[in-house]
């Protein structure tokens, strides 16, 4: 017997428990994707709750976004409102590294950068540290001494075995030189593609971790992908601006993955800082 479906927005990972209520007894139902016919037994005449979970990655009690509805009598759509929290997520640029090497150690100045990072944002028990899976990431992120899980997607664009030198690339502005969604050294991947690269990390990351704050460790193209994200820019728009992104910078944003209004977009995001070092002393500002 049909009683309702249960529709979750596109994109949105969700894992649903529900219970329906007859004859004084409570039998559960399981479903996981994204939209759910509910058939309930003979004489189900309601719904009495369904709880939404959204995230993929594992989560404890604790961790759980739990919201419950109640639906009218069937035939009904049950459309979930899901409640409207949001992530807070830093995007740390890594500290200064030896550009002698395609993934150099830190400097000492670099050193220094991610000490004075790291201070600065008195990350909690409750917050997800994230890094780049690149030694000058993971290096700055050891400055937080503790468990950092490593995101694959939050790697650099990679430029491929055609590039120029690192050294030679960073002096010489050739990464100037690709600016359409199509364009990218031989062997290497397109701007199109890094950008759905990064799309993809954001979108796992502020819907595994809702309400809660997350700090990557990564690279300044990835924050400058991840800008045009929050602003909604399709992967096959061109790159026609850059941020300005310090080593060890903060790049702060606000998302609420289901919109800040029930009556606003879909989707929203807000940008508190760009490129932030107020935490560094004038001689630990670098941009390389």
């Amino acid at each position: 017997m049909r009683i309702g479906e249960l529709t979750c927005p596109v994109g949105v990972s969700t894992s649903a428990f529900g219970h329906y209520e007859r004859a004084g007894s409570v039998e559960p139902a399981d479903w996981t994707g994204g939209r759910y016919v509910i058939d309930g037994p003979a004489g189900t005449d309601r719904l009495r709750f369904v709880q939404v979970r959204l995230g993929r990655l594992p989560m404890d009690a604790g961790d759980r976004r739990l919201a419950n509805y109640w639906s009218p009598d069937p035939p009904a759509r049950l459309a979930v409102k899901m409640a409207r929290s949001s992530t807070r997520v830093l995007l740390l640029r890594h500290a200064q590294h030896d550009i002698a090497h395609d993934d150099g150690e830190l400097t000492k100045v670099g050193e220094q950068q991610a000490a004075a990072l790291t201070a600065v944002l008195d990350v909690s028990p409750a917050d997800l540290v994230v890094s780049s899976p690149l030694r000058r990431a993971l290096a700055t992120a050891a400055f937080f001494h503790r468990e950092v899980v490593v995101v694959d997607e939050l790697a650099e664009f990679e430029f491929g075995p055609a590039a120029p030198a690192f050294a030679d690339l960073v002096e010489e502005g050739h990464d100037l030189t690709l600016w359409q969604a199509i364009h990218g050294f031989p062997g290497g991947e397109t701007l199109g593609d890094f950008h759905r690269r990064v799309e993809r990390a954001l979108e796992e990351l502020v819907a595994s971790w809702p309400g809660r704050r997350i700090v990557a460790c990564t690279h300044s193209g990835v924050i400058d992908a991840s800008l045009r994200w929050a602003y909604g820019l399709p992967s096959d728009a061109d790159w026609l601006t850059e941020a300005e992104l310090p080593n060890a910078s903060i790049t702060e944003m606000e998302h609420w993955p289901l919109g800040r209004h029930e009556a606003g977009a879909p989707r929203h995001t807000l940008i508190r800082r760009i490129g932030d070092v107020a935490h560094l002393p004038p001689e630990l500002v670098t941009e390389i």
